[in-house]
């Protein structure tokens, strides 16, 4: 594609990130022309192609994780297009940036941060709305009108005068491009009453592949004379192996070779069992690591809690409003409070795994990878095979889950695939055991809290002080990008800003810690440790008042109308006010998430000191509701993952390992145990904002303050296991 081709209509009504006109694999050529299959159809951008036929292409630049965002964008634009919906195919688009970047995370494609629908949604607008005009455009010349007395209905083009109708498809077959980009500017979209597809029930395109078992899993693939494999990686960051005893590896039957590298050890075989059986009997001794060998996660806790409360120590400002530090030192009462948060790891249920293939002898390089990050997959591939990066084809899966193991830069479930097949000429297909993803893993970082606030003569927060001990996971992941943003802990202290609570004072400190360990974004980032200490620490400062929970996040809401209207949605769902009927007992939080306002309760109960969550009432407004039943899917997801945070799921650290190996050590919410979840969508604003991990934020401090509720006892250390329940019980 030509570069003045690339650019045409790239900046159209304001915008950075390009619409570009031209060939792209799979989508024909600009303008008329033939494809696949012989027939006409029409290119008018990179975002769409329609066919003689009848049939619309639309290209999906995200990831699908199993959140619907492949569906949601192709909706935004099929809305502005016109299009019926029943003519819409969806096929994943290339893996350009230029092309495809998301304006709401730097250009980069990369599937994470609920950034999908809130990213896209204006940009996809504006394309869609082009296109029309396109096809506008071409029904105009050919019945010699003007454009101003056509209009459109589903995949239709008519003539309002004489009742003259052309298709989408029919258009197709003689359409051509305009000289120049059609000027569209936000007064010529779509009027949001006038919506047929945005804020309505679409079915998700991915489902009935999933249920009928077709769907493109790279654990899937499956091609001719293909080598299986796995490896082994540092248990510890840093780390390669020194000595390799394979003896006994080798001896299982369908093994072909064990290879050493700088940083794991690979196995070869012709089948996966066979590989997987063979990786349990090597044994691989490794570098020594430094302090990382000595890493204790308990002690180190409680080393992030001592920094924390240690006020000389000064922290790195993240938030400040006011003079929270003075105000504090002259109040009459300081209410104190502490918090902490263990390791968390991903949790995603499809193993680990890709699928490389380095042909036409080393020169180019075809692999079948689940990735939230395409660009990163294809520079780790190019890396590990000497092979340039425009020579790299990816064909991106589907992911049974990611919650961000899978957007890790340095991709090193690829890298030892893309390396192996360089070293064999075979397509290689790799697939790490669920104990070795433990064992490498990149988790959610520990934390320490220790927060302050003191109350004016009201009985309301003037000034508020929180102090965050934690490893910024950048330190270790993207140690080059978080130097290239002044070092700011962009992934750790999310959630610990206050942008609907009105307090006069406020002051928000983060003190870094670098244990070496790997840690990396899990899903809701920092929100899930951040607020379950925000949320836990203002209802504990509303009881020491004597004060209902709920009148005083109102009141400390009283500038956001939205965030009020949210928390009055779901005390009227849950029946807020209810008390001690059947020793259950009520917890409410309250979150901002990227500009998403969304309250919950729960309703739980003790059974043998183990925490019951038996209903969550969630109240969400997430501006404009692209796919309300999506969202509530994602809610509802979000709410079982925040579920398991809270109550169960602990990676610990001895000698710088990780002690869990599976999910019977690592717990997570079985389906007897998940709460039933009521659902009420508030739309509210122009735009859509983030949804598909805020339900995971509200789980842990709503659980905690029904938890005080029931037993005049405080949890504070996440998540909140049986024996952590049983000594609050009895202290």
């Amino acid at each position: 594609m030509s570069s003045s081709r690339r650019h045409f209509l790239k900046t159209s009504a304001g915008l950075t990130v390009g619409f570009a006109v031209g060939s792209l694999p799979g989508c024909g050529n600009p303008g008329s022309s033939r494809s696949a299959g012989g027939q006409n159809s029409f290119t008018p951008n990179a975002w769409v192609n329609i066919a003689a036929d009848g049939s619309i292409t639309i290209f999906s630049p995200v990831d699908e994780l199993g959140q619907g965002s492949s569906t949601a964008l192709p909706v935004i634009f099929a809305e502005e297009l016109d299009a019926d919906w029943d003519d819409v195919r969806i096929e994943m688009s290339p893996s350009d940036p230029e092309l495809y970047g998301n304006p709401g995370f730097f250009g980069l494609i990369y599937t994470a941060a609920s950034t999908a629908v809130s990213g896209y949604y204006r940009q996809l607008r504006h394309f869609g709305a082009q296109t029309r005009h396109i096809l506008l455009l071409n029904a105009a010349q050919k019945w010699q009108v003007p454009v101003g007395e056509l209009a459109t209905e589903p995949s239709t083009v008519i003539h309002k005068q004489t009742g003259r109708r052309l298709t989408y498809g029919e258009i197709a077959g003689f359409g051509s491009l305009p000289d120049k980009e059609p000027g569209i500017t936000d007064a010529d979209l779509k009027d949001p009453a006038d919506f047929r597809l945005i804020g309505h029930s679409i079915p998700r395109r991915d489902i009935p592949d999933k249920l009928s078992g077709v769907s493109g899993y790279s654990i899937n693939e499956r091609l001719p004379g293909m080598v299986y494999a796995t490896a082994v990686r540092a248990p510890v960051m840093g780390a390669g192996p020194v000595t390799v005893d394979d003896a006994q590896a080798r001896s299982v039957p369908g093994v072909r070779a064990v290879y050493k590298r700088d940083r794991s050890v690979v196995v070869a075989a012709d089948n996966t069992v066979a590989a997987l059986k063979a990786r349990r009997r090597l044994q691989v001794d490794w570098t020594p690591a430094g302090e990382v060998d000595a890493f204790d996660s308990d002690t180190a806790i409680r080393q992030h809690d001592e920094l924390a409360r240690d006020l000389v120590r000064k922290g790195e400002i993240w938030n400040q409003q006011g003079d929270a530090v003075p105000v504090l030192g002259s109040a009459e009462t300081v209410i104190e409070r502490a918090y902490q948060s263990d390791y968390v790891y991903h949790g995603q249920l499809e193993p680990l795994n890709s699928v490389v293939w380095v042909k036409d002898g080393g020169r180019e390089v075809e692999a079948w990878v689940g990735t939230q990050a395409p660009v990163y997959t294809i520079k780790a591939i190019a890396k590990a095979t000497g092979v340039d990066e425009s020579r790299v084809k990816l064909h991106r899966a589907m992911l049974g889950g990611g919650f961000g193991r899978r957007s890790i830069s340095e991709m090193d479930f690829v890298d030892d695939a893309a390396w192996l097949s360089k070293q064999t000429g075979e397509p290689v297909k790799l697939t790490w055991s669920r104990e070795d993803d433990f064992a490498a893993g990149w988790f959610k970082p520990a934390s320490g809290h220790f927060l302050r606030a003191c109350l004016d003569v009201q009985g309301s927060i003037e000034a508020w002080h929180h102090r965050v001990a934690v490893q910024e996971p950048l330190t270790t992941a993207e140690p080059g990008i978080y130097e290239s943003i002044d070092r700011r802990p962009v992934i750790s202290m999310p959630g610990t800003d206050h942008l609907e609570y009105a307090f006069p004072h406020q002051l928000v400190e983060h003190l870094p810690v670098e244990p070496g360990i790997r840690t990396f974004s899990v899903m809701a980032v920092g929100f899930t440790p951040n607020k379950f200490a925000v949320e836990s620490f203002v209802d504990e400062v509303a009881r020491q008042q004597n004060t209902d929970v709920l009148e005083f996040r109102m009141r400390h809401l009283n500038t956001s109308p939205r965030a009020q209207r949210v928390l009055d949605a779901v005390a009227t769902m849950s029946s807020w006010g209810r008390s001690g009927e059947n020793g259950h007992e009520l917890g409410i939080a309250f979150a901002e998430y990227h500009h998403t306002l969304i309250a919950g309760v729960v309703d739980m109960s003790l059974e043998q000191d183990r925490i019951r969550v038996h209903d969550v009432w969630v109240a969400i407004d997430p501006g404009i509701a692209v796919q309300p039943d999506n969202i509530r899917a994602q809610v509802m997801g979000a709410v079982v993952y925040g579920l398991g945070n809270a109550l169960t799921e602990r990676i610990t650290f001895r000698n710088g390992r990780v002690q869990q190996a599976n999910f019977d050590d690592y717990p997570l919410p079985a389906m007897a145990e998940t709460p039933r979840v009521h659902m009420e969508i508030l739309p509210g604003g122009d735009e859509p904002t983030a949804v598909g991990q805020t339900g995971a934020v509200l789980l842990a401090p709503a659980i905690a303050n029904a938890f005080e509720q029931l037993t005049g006892k405080r949890l504070r250390h996440m998540p909140f296991t049986r024996e952590r329940v049983s000594n609050a019980l009895n202290t």
